[in-house]
Formats: structure tokens, sequence, C-alpha cells
């Protein structure tokens, strides 16, 4: 199976990665007018202890940095890299649906075209996937975190900075699924 074909069978796992990456991120945006519209309905603004506060900001800045440097390090430096490149794949538990237990035949015989070496690298793309969604998640707990303060306090300003960085940490991790492909077969597979 040539290139074109490799990234033919990428292609819609790139889409769907970006597709998620906008939903969660439009969550955001949801999150701040939800708050805008509740707290404007609040007479008078709740007194919240500053503990309350600490905490949520600790929490939200620990999850970010967990979100930001754990998880990228966790599941895609470059010794789990290396890791997943070196083993041999099973195209049919990557064409199985993990929900059913059933085989797609259609996808394992595209599955079944593909080099060896680009087989491995669609297992890589599955973790990054499954990585990205994780990140997302964190992210959108930032804003969460944000969003559970200027309900207790009636205080629409006390989400801002945490849907900021919400925001940011997910504009930081774009999918662009095909560089991280490319950049990964040059970096450990070339001569391969």
């Amino acid at each position: 199976m040539g290139l074109g074909d490799f990234e033919a069978v990428l292609k819609p796992k790139s889409n769907i990665s970006k597709m998620i990456w906008v939903a969660l991120t439009f969550t955001h945006l949801l999150l701040i007018f939800m708050a805008y519209f509740l707290t404007s309905q609040i007479a008078e603004p709740k007194h919240i202890e500053p503990t309350i506060v600490y905490a949520l900001a600790a929490v939200a800045l620990v999850d970010g940095l967990i979100s930001f440097f754990v998880i990228p390090n966790l599941f895609l430096s470059e010794t789990k890299i290396k890791d997943a490149l070196s083993t041999e794949v099973n195209i049919k538990t990557l064409a199985t649906d993990s929900e059913t237990g059933q085989l797609d035949t259609n996808i394992l015989s595209k599955y079944e075209k593909l080099s060896s070496s680009e087989r491995k690298l669609l297992k890589l793309s599955m973790i990054y996937f499954t990585v990205l969604v994780l990140r997302l998640a964190l992210n959108e707990a930032v804003t969460l975190f944000g969003f559970v303060l200027a309900f207790l306090s009636g205080k629409f300003v006390m989400l801002l900075p945490f849907a900021a960085v919400g925001i940011m940490l997910n504009f930081s991790i774009f999918p662009n699924l095909e560089r991280f492909m490319e950049e990964t077969k040059n970096n450990y597979l070339a001569g391969i």
C-alpha cells in the first residue's frame, strides 16, 4: 500500500480528532455563556470562603499541569514511541470493535495492505488519539472548576481565569495527526 493509501486510512482519524477538538473547545465557550447567564440572574453575589477559591485554583493548576506535561510525557515520550514502534502489530486487534468484539473485515482488508512500519504508525495514531481526548477532558475540567466557582459565588468574573487557561491549553494541543506521523516516521522509522 503506497503512502497515499496510508494517508487515506489516517485521514478519517485526523478529521475525527479535529472535530472532537472543536466540540470540546466550543464547550468552554458554552460554559462561559452559561455562567454569564446564571450569574446575571443573581441579585447579590454570595461570599465564598477563600479556602474554596484556593482549593479549586490549586486543583485546576494541578489538572492543567498534568494535561500539559505529565500526560504527553507519560504516553508519547521518546521511549514510549520507540516501544510502540518496536513491537509487532496485530491488525486483527486494530480492526476489532472494542465494544462488540466484532472484526470489521472492511477495515481489516485496508490494514492488511499496509506495510509493517505503516501498521506501527497506525497503532501509534490510536495512542495519539487517546492522549488527545484525555488532555481535552483535563483541559475541560479546568474551565469546569471555574464554572463551579462562578456558580457558587454568583460572580461571573471568577470563571474567566479558569476559562482562559482551559482554552489556551486546548489551543496548545490542536490536533495535527499528519504532522505527528510525519515527524515520527522521520525520527524513528528512517531507513525502515
